[in-house]
C-alpha cells in the first residue's frame, strides 16, 4: 500500500483545502477496496454526486471519504445536510472512511471508518446557511457528531505508517456487525420499533472479543 499522497497536477490549483481533496480523492482511488465484498477497488462516482465518493461496481456499496490534515474530533465535516438526511432515511447512508494525513510529509497517517449502518438522525447536525456574499449563498451543509455514534460502531485506526488497511480481522467485525445489525433490524421490525441501531452491553462485549 501506498501511503504517500500523490502531488501530480496539483500546482494547478489554488488552495490548500483543493489541493487535499484531488489528492486524497486519487490515493482512494488507488489504495481503497470494497469491505462489503471481495472486489479489490472502488469506481469514484460521477462528479457531484451528493454524499458519495466511491461506489463498488460488483455489490454497489457506497462509500464517502473524508479527510483532514489534524486529528478528528468530535464532529466531521460532511456534505449538504438535506442530501444526508435523504440517505439516511432511505437507507443509503454511505459507509464513512475519515482520513488524518500529515500536511508537512504528505502522507496518510491513520484512518477509521463508520459504517453505513451506524448513522441516525440524530448523528447530523445542521450548520448555518452560507452567507449572501458566498460563492453558494444559502446552502446549508452538515457535520457528523462522532459523539452520536456508538463507540462499537466506530472501527478503530485502520491504517498506520506500520499496518495496511483494512485487515482481514477488521473485515471479519464489518461482517459480523453487519450480520448483527440486520438481526437487530428484523427483531425491531417485527416489534414495529425502527431505530437504526442500538448499542448494546452484549454487542460491545462481543465486539470487542472479534478486535482482540
Amino acid at each position: 500500500m501506498q501511503l504517500s499522497l500523490p502531488r501530480a497536477g496539483l500546482e494547478k490549483y489554488k488552495s490548500n483545502s483543493q489541493r487535499a481533496r484531488i489528492a486524497t480523492e486519487a490515493w482512494g482511488t488507488k489504495n481503497l477496496y470494497c469491505l462489503n465484498c471481495d472486489s479489490d477497488e472502488l469506481s469514484c462516482s460521477p462528479p457531484n454526486t451528493a454524499a458519495i465518493d466511491y461506489v463498488c461496481s460488483e455489490c454497489d456499496a457506497s462509500f464517502q471519504l473524508k479527510s483532514q490534515s489534524r486529528l478528528f474530533g468530535t464532529r466531521i465535516n460532511d456534505a449538504a445536510y438535506a442530501a444526508m438526511l435523504q440517505k439516511i432515511r432511505a437507507d443509503e447512508t454511505p459507509n464513512l472512511i475519515a482520513l488524518y494525513y500529515d500536511l508537512a510529509s504528505w502522507r496518510v497517517e491513520n484512518a477509521f471508518l463508520v459504517p453505513h449502518f451506524a448513522f441516525s438522525i440524530s448523528a447530523i447536525e445542521k450548520r448555518p446557511p452560507l452567507a449572501s456574499t458566498a460563492r453558494r449563498a444559502g446552502w446549508v451543509g452538515c457535520n457528523i457528531l462522532l459523539t452520536e455514534i456508538p463507540p462499537d460502531a466506530r472501527i478503530p485506526p485502520l491504517v498506520t505508517s506500520h499496518s495496511p488497511l483494512f485487515s482481514n480481522s477488521f473485515l471479519s467485525v464489518f461482517y459480523f456487525l453487519s450480520n448483527c445489525i440486520f438481526y437487530l433490524q428484523l427483531c425491531c421490525l417485527y416489534d414495529k420499533l425502527l431505530p437504526r441501531l442500538s448499542a448494546s452491553a452484549a454487542l460491545r462485549s462481543v465486539v470487542a472479543a472479534n478486535l482482540t
